[in-house]
């Protein structure tokens, strides 16, 4: 699906605060919403970007089309914190953060200046549970919303969680992880 005019918005107000102090390189998962964001991004800041299959999001299989209510009663393993099961003709949430993570220590790890990588809310939580070298089940119920910021600093073998989930950007547009039903 592409995205939503609200997604693009989102995006949009990104793009502006990454102008500020831009990356050095974008690199995105070559899924049409993560590329879709990729391209804002890209054309705002007058950088070239890379797509990778290495940054996509999990492989439903056989779960393509189901809704995750569905999902979840007809393979209820798959959802487990642990993340080991796989889909049925699909991978697990734990092959794609070991997937995520080996591209990014590959390809972007040790290289000199600002990565941005484009990707999705699953990734980024494999990639801080494989890089920060948690179990998923930690990182399971971290909330990513669209469009936010989440950075890493990586100096050899030492990777620091410096910011997570960072959506001051979005202002009250945010697609979640807000305080919904706290006053005062």
């Amino acid at each position: 699906m592409p995205l939503s005019a609200v997604g693009h918005d989102q995006v949009e107000r990104l793009a502006d605060r990454l102008s500020v102090d831009p990356p050095t390189r974008i690199i995105s998962s070559d899924i049409l919403r993560a590329r879709q964001s990729a391209e804002i991004i890209a054309a705002k800041l007058g950088l070239p970007f890379q797509t990778y299959a290495g940054l996509r999001e999990v492989d439903v299989g056989f779960a393509k089309g189901v809704s995750y209510a569905e999902a979840a009663e007809r393979w209820p393993k798959i959802f487990a914190r642990e993340g080991e099961e796989r889909f049925p003709e699909g991978e697990s949430f734990a092959e794609v953060a070991d997937r995520a993570a080996e591209f990014l220590r590959s390809a972007i790890l040790g290289e000199p200046g600002r990565i941005l990588a484009v990707t999705h809310g699953g990734v980024v939580r494999g990639v801080a549970a494989r890089l920060l070298r948690l179990p998923l089940a930690c990182v399971a119920g971290f909330v990513i919303d669209n469009a936010s910021l989440t950075v890493f600093r990586a100096e050899t073998d030492l990777v620091q969680l410096v910011t997570w989930n960072d959506t001051a950007h979005l202002g009250p547009t945010r697609a979640g992880g807000g305080w919904s039903g706290v006053g005062g």
